[in-house]
């Protein structure tokens, strides 16, 4: 969540949107449906909770912490890798 100690930094519209769907999508859907290994050490529900409470934070923050804008721009920097990591069970 947010920090008052951060440096911060107005997020590009086009992160912002991503960086919602991708909490919405990837909190809320199985870890087993997007990756083969679960990238978290919680449950399910605690994970949920954190993304969307990410997502309440990027709607209601014009500005916020440069970690998580670096986070978003590091894991989901485009909308081709976001899509691809969708569905990686498929492949």
């Amino acid at each position: 969540m947010q920090s008052n100690h951060c440096k911060k930094e107005i997020p590009t519209l086009d992160i912002r949107i991503r960086a919602i769907f991708c909490c919405i999508w990837f909190g809320t859907i199985p870890w087993q449906i997007y990756e083969s290994k679960k990238h978290y050490q919680y449950n399910y529900w605690s994970h949920l909770k954190l993304n969307w409470g990410m997502v309440w934070v990027w709607l209601t923050n014009w500005e916020l912490d440069i970690e998580e804008i670096d986070f978003e721009q590091e894991v989901n920097p485009n909308w081709k890798v976001v899509f691809k990591n969708m569905f990686t069970w498929i492949r």
